[in-house]
């Protein structure tokens, strides 16, 4: 899956161009809405990841302050129903592509509680154009490895989007990212430049 991005890496870096733009003419997501297979690799690829991060983002952060989360490039929502499985109060939005939401939302049946599944709900979209509206203080924006793949550019797009759509509410949003290191750095900087109210990490264990 990675090959594009190498096989035009010495290019890309010399013209400033994505490598994957230039092998396939059009940019990741947008190739991934036009063929499926890959779309589904790529989820799958996605769920490694998020299989080998661990659950510290669910054990080290005390989500039981808020009553909703709202799970931005979420995928099909296994770090949120991992969160939700802790706090029973909780009940989660995940916000992705149409092609991802509509396979996400039979996943997990058969796998999880009714119970559980009934506090987990699913909304197509495209991140840079707009997220869903938080309603209050209770509500807490999630992006976990959303951002660092992304362009400055498009990081500044969604964040900003995120600042509009939590105008006025009190909402906040944490990155979900297990380590410090770069990630914050930038995930943060961003934050000051779209005035996104975030928690800003002192340590692993706060956000």
């Amino acid at each position: 899956m990675s090959r594009p991005w190498y096989e035009q890496l010495e290019q890309g870096v010399r013209s400033g161009e994505v490598p994957f733009q230039l092998s396939h003419g059009r940019e990741l997501y947008s190739y991934m809405d036009e063929h499926a297979e890959f779309d589904a690799l790529f989820a799958s690829a996605m769920d490694c990841v998020e299989a080998l991060t661990g659950d510290s983002f669910a054990t080290d952060f005390d989500w039981g302050r808020f009553d909703r989360i709202i799970d931005v490039g979420g995928s099909k929502g296994s770090k949120s129903l991992a969160i939700l499985k802790r706090y029973s109060h909780l009940t989660a939005l995940v916000f992705d592509r149409n092609q991802v939401i509509q396979a996400a939302a039979t996943n997990w049946a058969g796998k999880e509680s009714p119970d559980l599944l009934s506090r987990l709900t699913y909304q197509a979209g495209n991140m840079l154009e707009l997220v869903p509206a938080a309603k209050d203080d209770k509500d807490i924006y999630l992006l976990s490895a959303v951002l660092h793949s992304m362009r400055d550019g498009d990081c500044i797009k969604v964040l900003r989007n995120l600042a509009i759509a939590s105008a006025g509410t009190g909402a906040r949003t944490g990155d979900g990212i297990g380590n410090a290191g770069f990630e914050d750095r930038f995930f943060h900087r961003c934050f000051r430049h779209a005035d996104v109210h975030g928690y800003p990490r002192q340590g692993k264990n706060a956000y």
